[in-house]
């Protein structure tokens, strides 16, 4: 199950999904013309121009992010500087020297 669907169902909140879109654009689009609601970061919402009202969540959902360096490169040293800044505030685990191999 995705994110939301957990948190829902955790609340026992039923959900009737119309449609779905990876676009962020599109969800923001669909909802300024009355065709639902969307849960998406306060950011997206605020950031747009779209006319729309963000409404917190409670408790508030919340989710992992990552920091995204190149795969097949050394990181550079203003990228290297910046996972090390991450990792004194601990954003970042120690020892996983700012990368995670992913897909």
């Amino acid at each position: 199950m995705r994110h939301i669907e957990l948190a829902c169902t955790a609340a026992h909140l039923a959900r009737k999904i119309s449609c779905e879109t990876q676009s962020i654009q599109y969800l923001l689009e669909g909802i300024q013309h009355g065709l639902g609601v969307g849960v998406l970061p306060r950011a997206a919402i605020t950031a747009t121009g779209y006319g729309l009202v963000a409404v917190p969540l409670t408790p508030a959902l919340t989710r992992a992010i990552s920091a995204a360096t190149a795969r097949h490169h050394p990181p550079t040293p203003v990228t290297s500087a910046f996972l090390h800044q991450l990792r004194e505030r601990r954003t970042l685990p120690e020892g996983t020297n700012g990368r995670h191999p992913c897909g």
